[in-house]
């Protein structure tokens, strides 16, 4: 991605500051007059993640200043010479001279170490040594990009590089387009390091597109699957200088997204959670009806399904059958002795983490009739607190199922986990026995998005810190599924309608600390918010104690610098409107679903009203004036395709529903033409 010069990283910088402070730190140089003063040190076998980090901080160093740092193999003292810093990347005899071996370092932990005229970087990588090629001026180019780091791999030394480019250069990656970037321009790269060794807030932070990466903007964007014209206008502009280098190949959206999403420190410790079963159907119900797929019928077992439906396959498991519970229990077992699924995805299957198998029943609740079953699931109760979506009156039963299985794996595989989701109607803890410990949860926050729903979403607070304190006393493995672009975007999508944007940065900051308070490890999204919350998401997921108003400043000014201020107050002003629970029907079945809170209606005729999007108009108005360097006028401009076109198009459809039901004939009202800025 090509990269323009900014006045705007003094103030950017100074943010940074006056949240983080001036600790005591070194100064070192590491170019002057356009010429390098430093060089980059590698182990004489560096690691996958060191190689790539030396390729990174070079790069980032040559398009701030001009110069290009030399790489050289690991080789005399810690110290410089006065006149040539050392640069020490990844596992080097420095390094270890200074006690931050792989051995010391916990799991994704890194560091930052100034010395006398030398810099330590370095955290805990994986014991992969394979030839990295990293050329980010060519992200098209196959044969100049090949064996990147893996998501749910160590790579803490290439994290020590993104933390020394953001906090001591100033560096700052908003978003993967050709201007979605701040590096700042310098002749002279003087920088003051801060000591520094951790590890990221949460150990697992997964997009949920880890398996095909170039979707990463359809993922964050407002535009709709069923609408591509809206999304292609604002795709070309936003990669139009490297598409114009490179074409639009697969190779060039995947490596885009890919490296913006390593610098934003995507992947590490992966436990997926799904729901598992439903390959029972074609090993033990009957044949596939796909040639490949049927190779994997072992043979009909009708008593480990669902009893008393006469449909074809039945809806869920018998989960009271020994048999069905022996048969995944060994599952299990052949999951962690082989490596994987036989059945699903490359040569060793599919892996929902190094250290964790996944069983989760269907999705539904047609549950067998078996004597068994039924007298479990017809004792449950709704021991939830709530009417809405998360309850407990299934958990005995599910969970029981779940504690079943690992109970027999745990016996052979002890430093193992089944992983399971707290999901819908077993959303609670098992109230009538002890989930073992054995079993990690993914606890699935389903109003996570909608803040501005109250009861439900205070429900299921309550719910997040109540399996945060049974996982203190239990010492259970606990995670988050989130599902930010749920409670707007999502629905939008499945009734064809423009909804209005969820922009809810600070209800983020406050789930995420929430989930820090108590112990979670990670999260999974399933669905991902929008281009600016994203941003603060990955900011908080690998340090959760970071401020969202500086985030929101330090976002804003790094992509939009003179036109900022306006900017930041149009975020303001959706937030403020997005989660106002004034604003919304709150009733889950209410009799007119016109009224609904997440309605075309309530979208368009109580949210972006015509009061407010004259509002909105006016600030992008006054941004695009602001805007003074060519970076700053298409980034607005991006963002007027992205997010105000989408607005104008949502109104317009709405003002042209309504004259429909009132009856209205001839041409189009005038008002559709004002808010489409026609």
């Amino acid at each position: 991605m090509r990269l323009r010069n900014t006045t705007m990283v003094g103030l950017v910088v100074s943010l940074v500051l006056a949240r983080y402070g001036t600790a005591e730190a070194r100064t070192l140089t590491l170019t002057r007059d356009g010429q390098p003063t430093a060089v980059i040190v590698l182990a004489e076998q560096p690691t996958r993640a060191a190689q790539f980090a030396a390729y990174e901080l070079q790069w980032h160093v040559r398009q701030m200043t001009g110069a290009t740092l030399p790489i050289e193999g690991s080789g005399g003292g810690i110290q410089g010479s006065g006149k040539t810093v050392r640069i020490h990347v990844g596992d080097t005899p420095s390094a270890r001279a200074l006690g931050l071996t792989q051995e010391a370092l916990g799991l994704q932990e890194y560091a930052v170490r100034a010395e006398k005229d030398a810099l330590v970087l370095v955290g805990k990588d994986a014991a992969d040594f394979t030839v990295v090629k990293l050329d980010p001026g060519a992200l098209g180019d196959g044969g100049k990009n090949a064996n990147w780091p893996g998501w749910w791999q160590e790579r803490g030394t290439l994290h020590a590089v993104y933390d020394f480019l953001q906090d001591a250069c100033g560096v700052r990656w908003f978003n993967p387009t050709d201007e979605g970037a701040l590096i700042p321009k310098r002749p002279e790269l003087t920088v003051r390091v801060k000591n520094v060794r951790r590890a990221p807030t949460f150990r697992y932070r997964d997009t949920g597109i880890t398996w095909a990466e170039e979707r990463y903007d359809r993922a964050v964007s407002l535009w709709g699957p069923k609408m591509e014209a809206g999304f292609k206008t604002w795709d070309a502009l936003a990669y139009a200088d490297s598409r114009a280098r490179h074409g639009d190949g697969l190779t060039l959206r995947r490596n885009t997204a890919t490296l913006f999403l390593l610098r934003m420190r995507n992947g590490g410790e992966k436990c997926v959670a799904n729901h598992s079963l439903y390959h029972y159907y074609f090993q033990y119900w009957k044949p596939h009806a796909d040639a490949v797929v049927s190779n994997y019928f072992v043979g009909q077992r009708p008593d480990w399904f669902a009893q008393g439906y006469e449909s074809d396959p039945p809806p869920q498991l018998c989960y009271s059958s020994t048999g069905l519970i022996a048969q995944v229990a060994q599952e299990a077992r052949d999951y962690f002795d082989k490596g994987g699924y036989p059945f699903t995805m490359g040569p060793t299957g599919y892996r929902w983490g190094e250290n964790f198998f996944c069983v989760e029943p269907m999705d539904n609740r047609s549950f067998c009739k078996c004597p068994a079953c039924t007298a479990t699931v017809t004792k449950g109760t709704n021991y939830g607190t709530g009417r809405f979506f998360s309850t407990g009156i299934d958990s005995d039963y599910m969970f029981g199922f779940v504690d079943a299985v690992a109970r027999k794996v745990k016996l052979t595989h002890p430093d193992r986990r089944i992983v399971t989701l707290a999901y819908a109607s077993h959303a609670w803890p098992p109230r009538d026995f002890t989930l073992d410990p054995f079993v990690a949860v993914q606890f699935c926050f389903a109003f996570d998005g909608s803040p501005w729903w109250t009861e439900p979403y205070g429900e299921e607070w309550r719910l997040a810190e109540v399996w945060g304190r049974e996982a203190r006393r239990s010492g259970r493995a606990l995670y988050a599924w989130c599902y930010y672009g749920h409670g707007y975007r999502g629905w939008a999508d499945s009734g064809n309608f423009h909804c209005f944007p969820g922009y809810f940065a600070h209800a983020i900051g406050k789930e995420l600390r929430m989930y820090k308070r108590h112990g979670y490890r990670g999260m999974f999204h399933c669905g991902m918010p929008t281009d600016v919350d994203s941003y603060v998401l990955f900011r908080l997921m690998d340090n959760a104690d970071l401020d969202v108003d500086t985030l929101l400043d330090e976002y804003f000014t790094g992509l939009y610098g003179a036109a900022a201020k306006p900017l930041r107050k149009l975020y303001r002003l959706i937030e403020k409107t997005y989660t106002d629970p004034a604003l919304r029907s709150h009733d889950p079945r209410p009799e007119d679903p016109k009224t609904f809170g997440l309605s075309f209606e309530v979208a368009w005729g109580k949210l972006g009203t015509e009061e407010r999007m004259r509002e909105f108009e006016r600030l992008m108005n006054e941004a695009r004036r602001l805007a003074s360097t060519d970076r700053e006028k298409r980034n607005v401009a991006l963002l007027d395709l992205g997010l105000m076109a989408y607005m104008r198009e949502g109104r317009a459809k709405y003002l042209a529903d309504r004259s429909r039901e009132t009856g209205a004939t001839g041409t189009r009202p005038a008002a559709i033409d004002k808010a489409m800025g026609q």
